[in-house]
């Protein structure tokens, strides 16, 4: 018998352990083998669900109110909660366009919101970052939710120093230029006003920056954080809006918050964010606000993926998916690796005209039929619309006529009454007709309602109906006879005439309702029209912006190939796959406007959806798809990650829970001639195998951490060498234009001097500026090429190669050791220990994903190092420029800086590669350190696993153990062997049966691997 713990040989039976040997049942643990390889994110996000539910079960035996400590249970216990507690995966989706692109009404569409943003207050929302996460809470009072962080004190601080010295004339007063809003004078006072209404200009130019920030109504906002809660979108909307874009009340101006606005943060509860999507629409980080371009640039570093906006009108006309909103945003894009996340979204495709697009898509052939049904069913309308007419024309002769019908009989009606009183009475004869428009009497009315017959006969009317102008009596009295008998043919006038009336009516009816009929055939084929234009253009721009985008790769390419080796470049030799580039690219074709009024929003707009049949045309859906898509892969691997350390840690708890007894299948008459040859072997695995192992596993981690250094010094530092030399020779000349006149691209001199003041960054009137950026520039576009190749390809490659070789020494370690005579008599714990051997495997073909990811972070804050510190070598030029007043100040303004660039070039570009060479060395230390940490983790979890299943130690040490301990460790094996069958559930019939294995467990093992000699046992 062996002791339940480590093997060792003891004669006494061990009552509280599971027997001679591990259950065979519990060797495989088929299901969570699987985990790791399964196909979808959410089985494996139902994985960890599941495995969270087993982690209670799991702590049960630890919760105990007697429970002993174990040596292992502190370990045990923090692995247990660290992975109570999965973090969810973010996927930051940065929106970029310019000014009217639709941003806003696209993001609200894949929201599915009507509007959330404020509408009336877009300076506020474009000038922030505007961020929108889901929203986690449960609190029905808080399902839409916003935080509108405000800049500290500081920032305002800085900020109104700036404002102050564009509005401020030489004399301190404000410039008159304040009132034109296209003057960097007037974006100021707009500044100042919208937050200060109540200050005049006098008391502005008086009042220092101090002054303005300690206001009371002011300082209580600086710093903080406005929280604002909703049931409802709408409700949220308006207090956004109220709050954002304060407008005059009781005729009294209030004060505007947009000025101060950091970032506004929104939680909603739309399902394309609940798979961990964030929506960030970032209005650029040219802001003249250093806190808001700060926060744009920080969002800009953590960006998973970016979404490009442009209007579809302009998307391909404009090359905006080759020139990308810029060369210095291409440039940027390029050293971060993020290229290939970009997702382009053309929007208002509703914004169509018919005529342009057959014209310009060359779509006559297609749409001639079509055109032609259109314009025959225009002429039926046309004629049904002529017979309405016709038809209504005769309507109304025929009730003129019931009318004068009407009329006789109801002064036939009263001339009967008088025959009745005994009054003589004679025919009545008119002089003149009615007017054809004469409203019908009262009296036809009357006897359209009391004629039992349904005719058209009534009562006579009260008043009489013969008047001397208009009647004179001829011819014989009338009898009672002569007065039924012309009644009775006014009667029969009157219902022929209401007949015919009748059927006109009804003709009228049909020839509308036939006409209505054809014009929504009419409708219907020009919508088939539209869509087919529609469809088309997007089809054609979709092309088209593929092919800019993979050009305008492919140009960056060249202009970086040509710059680092002119005599050997070759513009016919590719770099890349451009056409798989182009093919790779996500475009959307969207129309917010279609998508909201098909959901049954915005009703008080009058949108025609025509060339819309469904909600999806819109792409809207299809965008909302793809966002949740971006956060798969970030999804899976930190459920991989998860299920991994779980795994791990299953296996773990079961080899240092377990009864391994290493010689149950040695007979008595064995055991002694055995026991010396075993005794060695299995010493030999602690004092060669496992130093052999960590020292493979050291040697391997040394060559990782020389490959980086290596690849970086190749290239990256090596053209640090030839590019600065350039840089500083170009510098002169580049600030020689920031002077040239405005025609060639010079800056006026309240332009120049307000750069200068906020050190070379500024966003004014005409446009932003970044000089520090473009003195940058000649080295950033040359040395792109080599950060690419550093961080893209050799580092990536450096890690798979080392990653590759790890998990080729676990293998061979693994085979080493479980296939000699010790591993032969211990089966079911060498079973268990291939299943630790492929978790492992599985971790460690992670790495070079995880640890490109932690590089590519870091390489990111590395590539923007280079801006920040030329503009700390700038600094003092520029404070040098602004020292210049008087006449002829501006000429000497530009003296100055060219003064400052010729003889402190050096140091300028010097100091900014010395800081960013030094970030770089910062980052092979942490990634190596981190790298480093995981082997000696891995080694130190190896080791102790292998010796608890292979290597026996003394009875003696074992015997003294508490029963409770014994006990408590009995029950830990058990709970943690039934883990498994937690996650049967998520596997088909037949999915949890494993291949069988061959040698060495199903152990990948590469052929031919001669890192160890197989005599290191001996």
């Amino acid at each position: 018998m062996t002791c339940w713990k480590c093997s060792c040989r003891t004669g006494a039976a061990n009552p509280t352990a599971q027997g001679d040997a591990v259950d065979p049942e519990l060797e495989e643990l088929k299901f969570l083998q699987q985990l790791l390889a399964l196909p979808s994110v959410e089985l494996l996000e139902k994985s960890v669900n599941t495995g969270i539910k087993a982690l209670e079960e799991i702590r049960g035996p630890f919760d105990a109110k007697e429970a002993p400590l174990l040596a292992e249970s502190a370990e045990w216990l923090k692995a247990i909660g660290n992975l109570r507690r999965p973090s969810k995966a973010k996927t930051i989706l940065g929106v970029v366009g310019s000014t009217g692109a639709g941003k806003s009404s696209v993001i609200s569409a894949v929201l599915d919101e009507e509007r959330l943003l404020p509408t009336n207050c877009m300076r506020a929302c474009t000038a922030s970052v505007t961020e929108i996460s889901y929203n986690d809470s449960t609190d029905p009072t808080e399902t839409y939710r916003a935080e509108i962080e405000f800049i500290s004190a500081d920032d305002w601080n800085a900020e109104l120093y700036h404002l102050r010295t564009d509005l401020l004339d030489g004399n301190g007063d404000v410039t008159r230029d304040c009132t034109n809003a296209e003057t960097d004078a007037g974006i100021a006072y707009a500044k100042i006003k919208a937050f200060y209404p109540k200050k005049t200009k006098e008391m502005i130019s008086r009042t220092t920056p101090d002054e303005f920030v300690e206001e009371p109504s002011v300082r209580k906002f600086l710093g903080s954080t406005k929280t604002l809660k909703a049931m409802d979108a709408e409700n949220l909307y308006t207090q956004l809006q109220t709050f954002v874009d304060s407008k005059e009340k009781n005729n009294e101006k209030t004060m505007e918050f947009w000025p101060l606005i950091k970032v506004v943060k929104i939680y909603v509860k739309a399902a394309a964010l609940a798979s961990g999507a964030c929506i960030v629409d970032l209005p650029g980080t040219q802001d003249s606000n250093a806190a808001r371009a700060a926060v744009a640039e920080a969002y800009m570093k953590t960006c998973t993926a970016i979404w490009v906006v442009a209007p579809i009108n302009r998307a391909v006309d404009d090359k905006t998916a080759k020139n990308l909103l810029g060369e210095s945003f291409r440039h940027q894009l390029k050293y971060d690796g993020t290229y290939t996340s970009v997702t382009f979204i053309c929007s208002k495709i509703d914004d169509l005209s018919v005529t342009e697009a057959v014209e310009s898509l060359g779509l006559r052939h297609q749409t001639a039929p079509l055109f032609s049904k259109t314009a025959q069913l225009e002429k039926q309308i046309g004629q049904l619309k002529t017979r309405v007419s016709d038809l209504l024309a005769q309507k109304e002769s025929l009730e003129q006529h019931a009318d004068d019908v009407d009329l006789d009989w109801e002064k036939w009606e009263g001339l009967a009454n008088k025959v009745v009183k005994g009054k003589t009475v004679y025919a009545p004869t008119k002089k003149r007709k009615r007017k054809a428009k004469a409203a019908p009497s009262k009296s036809r009315k009357d006897r359209k309602s009391e004629e039992p017959d349904g005719s058209d006969g009534s009562e006579a009317s009260d008043k009489e109906n013969s008047q001397p102008s208009s009647m004179v009596q001829r011819g014989a009295p009338l009898t009672n006879d002569d007065i039924d008998a012309e009644l009775g043919s006014l009667k029969s006038k009157s219902r022929a005439l209401r007949r015919q009336i009748r059927g006109i009516v009804e003709d009228i009816e049909t020839s509308r309702a036939a006409a209505e009929k054809v014009e929504r055939e009419k409708d219907d084929l020009f919508a088939v029209i539209k869509e087919l234009c529609g469809k088309e253009r997007n089809e054609y721009s979709r092309a088209a912006i593929k092919k800019d985008f993979a050009m305008g790769i492919r140009e960056l390419d060249q202009q970086d190939a040509e710059a680092q080796d002119p005599e050997n470049f070759d513009p016919e030799v590719d770099q890349r796959d451009y056409d798989a580039i182009a093919a790779d690219l996500p475009v959307y074709c969207v129309s917010s406007r279609a998508f909201q009024n098909l959901c049954g929003r915005l009703p008080h707009d009058k949108f025609d959806p025509s060339g819309f049949p469904s909600v999806e045309d819109t792409e809207v859906p299809a965008l909302q798809d793809h966002a949740g898509m971006l956060t798969e892969k970030a999804r899976a691997a930190s459920a991989r990650k998860w299920l991994h350390e779980f795994a791990k840690l299953i296996y773990s708890m079961i080899i240092c829970s377990g009864n391994h007894a290493t010689q149950a299948t040695l007979t008595d008459s064995e055991k002694e001639k055995e026991e010396a040859k075993l005794e060695r072997h299995l010493r030999s695995v602690e004092k060669a195998c496992l130093p052999a192992l960590e020292q493979h596993i050291d040697d391997a981690t040394n060559q990782l951490t020389s490959n980086i250094r290596r690849a970086i010094s190749d290239c990256i530092y090596t053209s640090f060498d030839h590019l600065l030399p350039e840089a500083r020779a170009l510098a002169p000349d580049i600030c020689q234009g920031w002077g040239a006149a405005a025609k060639d691209g010079g800056l006026a001199w309240s332009t120049y001097k307000a750069t200068c003041k906020r050190h070379g960054i500024y966003a004014g009137a005409s446009g932003a500026r970044n000089m520090n950026q473009e003195l940058f520039d000649p080295v950033s576009k040359n040395l792109s090429i080599g950060w690419d190749k550093a961080f893209q390809h050799r580092l990536p490659a450096a890690l798979e190669s080392f990653a590759q070789a790890i998990r080729d020494h676990l293998a061979h370690f693994h085979r080493l050791v479980t296939s000699s005579p010790g591993g032969g008599n211990n089966r079911p714990g060498v079973r268990t220990l291939d299943a630790q051997l492929r978790t492992r495997q599985h971790g460690v073909a992670s790495y070079p994903a995880v640890v490109t990811k932690m590089l590519q972070e870091l390489q990111k804050t590395a590539n923007r190092s280079f801006c920040p510190e030329i503009q700390r070598g700038m600094v003092p030029g520029y404070e040098a420029v602004l020292a210049e007043t008087g006449k002829g100040s501006f000429l000497r303004m530009k003296q100055r800086m060219q003064e400052h660039v010729q003889g402190r070039g050096d140091e300028v570009f010097g100091g900014a590669t010395e800081t960013v060479r030094a970030q770089l060395e910062e980052m092979q230390a942490h990634v190596a350190a981190q790298v480093r940490a995981e082997m000696v983790d891995l080694c130190a979890t190896m080791r102790r696993d292998y010796v608890a299943v292979m290597l026996g130690r003394d009875a003696e040490a074992c015997s003294g153990l508490p029963r409770q301990e014994r006990l408590l460790r009995a029950e830990v094996f058990a709970v943690v062997t039934r883990a498994d069958g937690f996650f049967e559930g998520l596997f088909g019939e037949g999915d949890g049966e494993e291949e069988e294995e061959g040698e060495g467990g199903g152990v990948e093992v590469v052929k031919g691997y001669e890192a160890w000699p197989e005599d290191i046992l001996e």
